[in-house]
């Protein structure tokens, strides 16, 4: 008899990150964390915006999970609106955050997949 079919890959979404630079990007950094529990976290991606780009977009695929994203300044300032800066973070089409001026650091929590209690 024929082997059983296999299963289907696990549900995923799609997570975007768009940086619009200001005159420093340099200044900024983003990383994306799995959360493995209470205070523990597997760092899975990082970025900086481009300095030769207006804008910089990344996109991952996630499996279902619960995530951290942040967003950090060195200066303290955020990103300057004045001069283009913002940024935005969506899941599968869906805003979960956007904006600019900040300080030091943006942080967004989120769930991929059916919720999950908190560890």
């Amino acid at each position: 008899p024929a082997p059983p079919p296999s299963p289907p890959p696990p549900p995923s979404e799609e997570l975007e990150v768009v940086i619009f630079k200001d005159l420093f990007p340099g200044d900024n950094k983003w990383t994306l964390h799995a959360v493995d529990g209470p205070g523990a976290f597997s760092q899975l991606a990082f970025g900086t915006p481009a300095a030769s780009e207006a804008s910089t977009r990344w996109s991952y695929s996630l499996q279902a999970g619960r995530y951290r994203w942040q967003l950090t300044d060195v200066f303290g300032d955020g990103l300057n609106p004045a001069t283009g800066g913002n940024w935005s973070l969506s899941l599968d089409g869906e805003e979960l955050g956007s904006g600019s001026s900040f300080g030091c650091f943006e942080r967004i929590d989120f769930t991929v997949g059916p919720d999950v209690p908190p560890p």
